[in-house]
């Protein structure tokens, strides 16, 4: 059982012969499917990833994360950065 197999319907079918079926869930969805945002540059989209994350704190949601160790590192970096500047 696995919340993503629907996306792959034709490659387990393909590969696996094996079908998949979809269970509802047994409350309604709540996710908001957002537009793709594209920055410029790198440094463009590390603030905005920085500044959701600290949008989502302040209402008391954990926000973060990537699966990258360097990328981790330089999230984390970013993050202390920016909650000094919120300090002073």
């Amino acid at each position: 059982m696995t919340g993503t197999a629907q996306e792959a319907t034709k490659e387990f079918w393909h590969i696996y012969g094996l079908p998949v079926l979809t269970i509802p869930t047994n409350r309604p969805c709540i996710r908001k499917v957002l537009s793709d945002s594209y920055f410029p540059d790198e440094e463009s989209k590390w603030n905005a990833i920085v500044e959701e994350i600290v949008r989502f704190n302040q209402t008391g949601r954990p926000a973060g994360g990537n699966p990258e160790r360097q990328a981790s590192e330089r999230l984390a970096e970013r993050l202390s950065e920016k909650a000094c500047s919120l300090i002073s």
